[in-house]
């Protein structure tokens, strides 16, 4: 299982997932849990953020994380289920550690774009990577990484905070988005 150090999973799901992962297939090759993320102690819902479904829990050399700089996803060789686990993000740092460690994400972002340019001319999207993975990517390199860059926060912060009503989390949304 994949788990970040800021990660918490549910109590009760995961009673629930341990009793059932003895009963899958052997063509299951992993698992997908809900993703929440609670930001300045309250969950956000809004901005596209939710439902989250990743792919976190895989049999033992099945499966792989892919190399990556950024966006990196676990990708299997089988089937993968969505499981009732709940994993709720909640990062207890100040907002100022939060912003900075988001900076280096928009660093290690660039990085994966230049490398993808250089090396192949496109990007280098995994086919086994989910279908959510794999659309996300797609908007990624045909529309988000063609606007110009002084626009690029802009128009994400517009597309997330008002077209995927990300308002609707108040003023934790909004520092959030």
């Amino acid at each position: 299982m994949r788990l970040d150090a800021d990660e918490i999973i549910d109590q009760r799901s995961t009673v629930n997932l341990l009793q059932s992962l003895a009963q899958l297939p052997i063509s299951v090759a992993g698992a997908a849990v809900q993703r929440r993320i609670i930001f300045m102690n309250k969950r956000i819902r809004y901005g596209g953020i939710e439902p989250s479904w990743q792919l976190r829990l895989f049999r033992a050399k099945r499966g792989s994380c892919e190399q990556r700089w950024m966006d990196e996803h676990i990708v299997v060789a089988g089937s993968v289920i969505k499981s009732s686990a709940i994993i709720y993000d909640h990062n207890l740092k100040p907002l100022t550690w939060w912003t900075n460690k988001h900076n280096a994400y928009a660093s290690r972002e660039a990085i994966d774009l230049i490398s993808a340019r250089m090396s192949s001319g496109g990007s280098r999207t995994a086919v086994q990577t989910s279908p959510g993975a794999r659309i996300k990517r797609f908007v990624k390199v045909a529309v988000y990484n063609r606007l110009p860059s002084g626009g690029r926060a802009v128009a994400y912060f517009l597309y997330r905070y008002f077209l995927r009503v990300g308002f609707f989390d108040g003023r934790r949304g909004f520092y959030f988005h």
